[in-house]
């Protein structure tokens, strides 16, 4: 069985107050304007979370300060809200996983606005996650799917317990004042912080294959690379040969000697002739080397062109790199480049490189994101104090400001990656070594030794 809590959906905006009071089943609404109102619309009538609150439709716009509406069940006053929700009922469903196929758990429910939240009792749903989507009963509109929830609960690392946890903590209990977008960003804010002490923290370490296909100099990075210096090592599966750094200055200079180019229109195997940017470094014929295609032959050549093309195996697209055949050869270096590494010589074969690299800390997308930092209290205190300091809580904000500083920079000293210890005898160690040494060389003196 699972109890779930739906907030209410994006998109209410105030719309008008009432100007005159309505009773139970009344259907005529007195309002200051009815501006940006329709037919069909769904509005709620008093503040949401009130026990009287309701979801009612508009039948008609009767005038700039007039609606007819759906009978109402409660009755509501004078001044009370009326507000534009985009939908009225949402539809439930669960899945294995979080990317799993979505299954519907009952009937459509009723949006519950006299409460903050919807609550559902899915009793029939024990494990996996579960998920919702808003639904307008009139246009058949549909809202994209809620992040997913746990069946068995938010774990202490998640995004969605770290932000109920700042909220209550500073008594932001809804998303009236402070949504949770915003507590999103802030708790991006706080990842970009943890990252700017340190980026290769040892919880972010991470391993990764790349394919290397013969004739092919440049592959993406890993997307989740903190930074290029966060690559501590590259090794080649041929003989697990660790490969070599060169800065990209460095690496130019090899390249120097080694003619290429790039094709400047797509070909086919059925080519006889490549357009290029530049054919100057190339002989007038031989052998050329395009993104796996390593027997590619040429008989002459223009300033632009390869003619007398054979051998091409595979398509290849505009901006494909051609090289000299006979200049592949098993890799020993490599580079970073924007966001390519490049690999020297070229690789002759197949090869399977593993990169083992730091990765970011993954990016407050969402409440069900859970974070990969050992200690989400720091992001709480985050959190707590950037709530503080924008209700004008100086002296909040500080306290908690400094309760992040000072766990960060302890969390930062003892995290294990490259940690140096230095081993230093006790001072009270080393008084009584050297009484001793006193000690032996009087009784020496003593015995005349």
């Amino acid at each position: 069985m699972a109890i779930v809590s739906w907030k209410h959906p994006d998109g209410l905006r105030e719309a008008t107050r009432l100007t005159a009071s309505v009773g139970a089943t009344g259907t005529t609404l007195n309002v200051r304007n009815t501006d940006s109102l329709n037919a069909d619309d769904y509005i709620i009538i008093g503040d949401v979370g009130n026990e009287r609150s309701e979801i009612v439709k508009i039948t008609t716009v009767d005038s700039d300060t007039q609606l007819t509406t759906a009978a109402v069940k409660f009755a509501h006053d004078k001044n009370d809200l009326v507000v534009y929700i985009p939908y009225n009922k949402l539809q439930n469903y669960s899945a294995s996983t979080k990317a799993g196929t979505k299954t519907s758990q009952g009937s459509l429910v009723d949006i519950q606005v006299d409460d903050l939240v919807t609550e559902v009792n899915l009793s029939s749903v024990s494990s996996g996650y579960v998920f919702a989507r808003y639904y307008n009963s009139t246009s058949l509109a549909e809202s994209g799917y809620s992040p997913a929830v746990p069946v068995s609960g938010f774990t202490e690392n998640s995004l969605r317990y770290i932000l109920d946890m700042a909220r209550k903590r500073t008594q932001e209990t809804t998303e009236d004042l402070l949504s949770n977008d915003d507590l999103l960003k802030i708790a991006k804010e706080c990842s970009d912080e943890i990252e700017t002490v340190k980026k290769n923290w040892s919880f972010t370490q991470d391993s990764t294959d790349m394919v290397m296909t013969a004739g092919v100099q440049t592959y993406a990075n890993p997307s989740d690379l903190a930074g290029y210096e966060s690559i501590a090592s590259v090794y080649l599966g041929y003989d697990n040969k660790e490969l070599s750094y060169v800065d990209i200055k460095d690496f130019r200079y090899k390249m120097r000697s080694m003619p290429k180019t790039v094709i400047t229109s797509d070909i086919t195997s059925a080519s006889t002739t490549i357009n290029v940017k530049d054919t100057t470094a190339f002989g007038s014929s031989g052998t050329l080397a395009i993104g796996g295609d390593t027997s590619v032959a040429y008989t002459t050549t223009t300033n632009t062109t390869f003619a007398g093309v054979s051998g091409i195996v595979r398509n290849h697209t505009s901006g494909a790199e051609v090289f000299v055949t006979a200049d592949l050869d098993q890799p020993t270096d490599y580079t970073i480049w924007s966001d390519d590494m490049m690999f020297w010589p070229l690789a002759d074969q197949f090869y399977r490189v593993n990169v083992d690299y730091y990765k970011t800390i993954p990016r407050m997308t969402d409440v069900t994101i859970e974070t990969v930092v050992p200690y989400p209290s720091l992001f709480v205190w985050y959190l707590i104090a950037e709530v503080h300091r924008m209700r004008g809580r100086a002296s909040r904000a500080n306290t908690y400001e400094k309760k992040f500083t000072t766990m960060l920079d302890l969390f930062r000293k003892k995290d294990k990656h490259k940690q140096i210890l230095k081993m230093q005898p006790a001072k009270s160690y080393i008084k009584g070594a050297i009484d001793y040494e006193d000690a032996i060389s009087t009784e020496r003196q003593h015995r005349g030794a």
